[in-house]
């Protein structure tokens, strides 16, 4: 068993190890060489390296469930429903084009708080916090490298008795 050596050449970079780490830090397409030799025969191989871009993270969906919400008195319905409600909960279906883990910011643009960070692609509302009235959450989507922005909303209406006239 003879010894290998080894010699590495790409974007201005030499190594001669088996096993090399490359500081690039420019997008690009880079042509490397790389010989391999064990002192009386040698082989060498050519060989495309490219580095691309880290791609924005991207939203497929926001969904709020459920999607209406009535109060009347101080219990909470849904979509008309006699079902008695206590939260309404916002998901977000989103991807990173490189796979890297997504952190999800929601905040309340409304009353400017409730700022969250999270890598839970969902925010539940406590309806006994929220007043009647139309409500506005900005959702930051982030890998770490790219951030987007989405805007949702959704109502909380107040039903309200007929009224009967005479006539």
């Amino acid at each position: 068993n003879d010894s290998l050596s080894y010699s590495w050449s790409v974007a201005g970079q030499t190594f001669s190890s088996k096993t090399v780490t490359l500081r690039i830090s420019s997008v690009g397409q880079y042509t490397g060489y790389v010989k391999v030799s064990d002192g009386k025969h040698s082989d060498s191989a050519k060989f495309t390296l490219v580095i691309a871009a880290n791609q924005k993270p991207i939203f497929t969906s926001l969904t709020w469930n459920p999607t209406t919400i009535v109060k009347v008195g101080t219990s909470w319905f849904k979509d008309g429903n006699d079902n008695n409600l206590s939260d309404v909960t916002l998901t977000v279906v989103a991807s990173d084009p490189e796979n890297e883990s997504l952190k999800y910011t929601f905040a309340d643009i409304d009353a400017g708080t409730g700022i969250e960070d999270t890598t839970t692609s969902s925010k539940t509302y406590k309806l006994n916090d929220l007043a009647v009235g139309k409500h506005a959450l900005k959702v930051t989507l982030s890998d770490g490298t790219n951030s987007v922005v989405q805007y949702a909303s959704f109502e909380v209406k107040q039903n309200t008795a007929p009224l009967f006239k005479t006539f």
